[in-house]
C-alpha cells in the first residue's frame, strides 16, 4: 500500500487532470481517451487558478503542523536550539518580504528578470549571509537543507493570506515548538479564538467602518469640496458609507491631506494575533489604503519579527500591499527608484519596534521612519523634568502640612484618652454625674439661679412638690435619670456612712480633675 505521502504527491500532481474530469463526467463528456486526458490537465489547471475553487479541491491542512515537523526535523539535525532555528526562519521570510516590491520593480524594468542578490540592500544581504554562515560551519553543510525546508515554511505560510484566511500561524508555531519557553520572558500568547472575540467587541458590529467613514466625512469638510456632490443629491453622512467613500476618492488628491488615520495601537504586540483578529474584521480597502495604521511594541525582538512578518508582510498592514503592487500599477516615468522604494518599505515595517512601551514612544526621524526614543526625550518629557523643583517643593509642602496634621491629631487623641481616663474613674466610684448630667433648659436654669438653695443650676422639687408656691419645673435627664429622682436617693441616704465616703470619693475626683486641668496635661 502506498504510503499517505505518496498518495498525496500523485493527488497533487495529477490533481488538474482530476478537477477537469469530475467536471466533464458531470457534463457527460467522454473522459477516457488520450485527447480527452490532456484537455482535461489544461482546463484543470484554469479551474484550479480560482482561490475558491483551489480551496474545494486541495485537501485542508493545519499550515501551523507542517511548520513545526519541518522546522522540528531542521534543529535535530544541525543542533542549533529550537529558539535559533525559528528565529532563523522568521529572520529568512521577513527579508524575503522586504525585497518583494524590489523583485517587483526590478522585473517592471528588466524584462520580467530576477533581481540578483548583489543588488538587493545591503541590510537584506546580510541577514542572509549570517544565517547562511551559521548552517554551513561545522563538518557537514547543513545550508542546502535548511534553505530548502525554510522555502516550503515560507509557503504554508502564505497559504492562508493567499486566500484571505487570517490566522495566527506563526504564533502557534512559536508555542509548539517550545521557542517561547526558550525566551526567558514566560511568554504564552493569546488564542486565536479569544482574539477574535476580543476583536469583535472592540471593532465589530461596524464601528471600525463608522469611525473610518467619520474621519473621510472630517476630510471632506475640510477640502470643502464636495458642493457639487450635495447638489446632484448625494447624501455625505454615517448612514452612507459607500457614497462618503466614493466622493473621497473621486477627490483623493484634495481629501488625502486632510485625512487623519484611525491609529490601533497593541504595546505588547507577540505574534500580533491581536492585530490580525482586528484586520479580519476590516474592509480590505481600508488596509490596503493606509486608512488605519497598526502600532506595535515588544519586548523580545524575535515577536517584533514575527509581527511584522505576520501582520506587514503577509496581510498588508500600513499599506504595505500597495508597495507591492506599486511597481504593475504605475506608468514607468512615475516609478520611484529602488532606494526610494526601500525606504517605503522601511517605513511600512518601521511601525513595529522593539522596546518598551512603558518608557518609550514613537516619534519620527529626518526622513519619516518612526522610530523609539526614550520619553525623557520628548517634548512631554523635557517638560516634566523642567518641572521637576516645582514638584518636589510642592509635595516637600505636602509632607510638611500632613505632618502637622498629624501631630495635632496625635495631641487630640492623647487629650480624649486622658479625658475618658477621668470619666471611667469617676464612673467607677459613682460620680458620672460630674460628666454627664443635661443641664435644663435656659429659662428653668435663669428661675434656679434665683433660688439661693439651688443655685447649682439643676432644677428641684421641695419635697412637697412646690416651689416657691409654684409647681416643679421640668426636669432634665442624666446619666443616673432625672434630677428630682436622684435628689430623693440622696435624701434617703444623707448622713449615712456610704454618704460620707461617697462625698470623699467625689472631692479626690474633683481634685484630680482640677489638678490636670491646672496644669495643662488635659487638652
Amino acid at each position: 500500500m502506498a504510503k499517505k505521502r505518496d498518495i498525496q504527491r500523485i493527488l497533487d500532481n495529477d490533481l488538474p487532470a482530476v478537477v477537469h474530469a469530475y467536471h466533464a463526467h458531470e457534463n457527460g463528456e467522454e473522459i477516457g481517451t488520450p485527447e480527452a486526458q490532456a484537455r482535461h490537465e489544461e482546463a484543470g489547471r484554469a479551474i484550479l487558478s480560482d482561490p475558491v475553487q483551489a480551496r474545494k479541491w486541495h485537501p485542508s491542512r493545519d499550515p501551523a503542523k507542517e511548520i513545526v515537523r519541518k522546522l522540528e526535523r531542521l534543529y535535530h539535525m544541525t543542533g542549533h536550539r529550537p529558539y535559533r532555528v525559528f528565529e532563523d526562519f522568521v529572520q529568512i521570510c521577513l527579508a524575503t518580504q522586504m525585497a518583494l516590491p524590489l523583485v517587483g520593480l526590478y522585473a517592471r524594468l528588466n524584462d520580467g528578470a530576477v533581481l540578483p542578490f548583489e543588488q538587493e540592500p545591503e541590510e537584506l544581504q546580510k541577514i542572509w549571509n549570517d544565517i547562511k554562515a551559521r548552517y554551513e560551519r561545522g563538518h557537514t553543510n547543513n545550508w542546502p537543507t535548511v534553505y530548502k525546508t525554510f522555502a516550503e515554511c515560507w509557503g504554508l505560510l502564505r497559504e492562508g493570506p493567499m486566500f484571505e484566511d487570517y490566522n495566527d500561524v506563526l504564533g502557534t508555531v512559536y508555542q509548539e515548538l517550545g521557542a517561547a519557553n526558550q525566551s526567558g520572558m514566560a511568554q504564552y500568547f493569546t488564542p486565536w479564538g479569544l482574539a477574535q472575540m476580543i476583536a469583535e467587541i472592540n471593532l465589530g458590529n461596524g464601528a471600525i467602518l463608522r469611525d473610518v467613514t467619520s474621519r473621510m466625512l472630517e476630510a471632506i469638510e475640510r477640502w470643502g469640496g464636495a458642493e457639487p456632490y450635495t447638489m446632484m443629491g448625494m447624501v455625505l453622512d454615517l448612514d452612507h458609507p459607500e457614497t462618503v467613500k466614493f466622493v473621497f476618492e473621486q477627490n483623493f488628491n484634495q481629501t488625502w491631506p486632510h485625512y487623519d488615520p484611525l491609529t490601533v495601537y497593541e504595546p505588547c504586540i507577540g505574534s500580533a494575533v491581536m492585530m490580525i483578529a482586528g484586520m479580519g474584521l476590516c474592509e480590505r480597502w481600508m488596509i490596503d489604503g493606509r486608512y488605519i495604521e497598526w502600532y506595535g511594541i515588544d519586548l523580545d525582538p524575535v515577536c517584533v519579527a514575527m509581527a511584522r512578518l505576520q501582520m506587514i508582510g503577509l496581510y498588508g498592514a500600513n499599506a504595505y500591499g500597495m508597495l507591492c503592487s506599486m511597481p504593475f500599477m504605475l506608468a514607468e516615468e512615475d516609478l520611484p527608484s529602488q532606494e526610494l522604494l526601500f525606504l517605503r518599505v522601511k517605513q511600512a515595517f518601521a511601525y513595529v519596534q522593539y522596546g518598551n512601551a512603558l518608557a518609550e514612544e514613537f516619534t519620527r526621524d529626518e526622513q519619516g521612519t518612526l522610530k523609539l526614543i526614550h520619553w525623557t526625550a520628548t517634548e512631554r518629557g523635557k517638560a516634566w523634568i523642567a518641572g521637576e523643583g516645582d514638584r518636589k517643593a510642592e509635595e516637600k509642602q505636602r509632607q510638611h502640612v500632613a505632618k502637622q496634621a498629624q501631630a495635632l491629631k496625635q495631641q487630640q487623641d492623647k487629650a480624649a484618652a486622658r479625658l475618658q481616663a477621668v470619666k471611667d474613674k469617676a464612673a467607677a466610684t459613682g460620680q458620672e454625674l460630674l460628666f454627664d448630667i443635661a443641664l435644663p433648659p435656659g429659662e428653668d436654669r435663669g428661675a434656679l439661679e434665683a433660688d439661693a438653695k439651688h443655685a447649682n443650676g439643676h432644677a428641684n422639687g421641695n419635697g412637697n412638690g412646690k416651689r416657691n408656691g409654684k409647681a416643679p419645673a421640668e426636669t432634665t435627664a442624666g446619666a443616673a435619670g432625672d434630677w428630682n429622682a436622684f435628689v430623693e436617693r440622696a435624701q434617703a441616704v444623707k448622713g449615712t456612712a456610704a454618704a460620707a465616703n461617697g462625698a470623699k470619693q467625689a472631692q479626690a475626683a474633683v481634685e484630680e480633675l482640677a489638678e490636670e486641668l491646672t496644669q495643662g496635661t488635659l487638652f
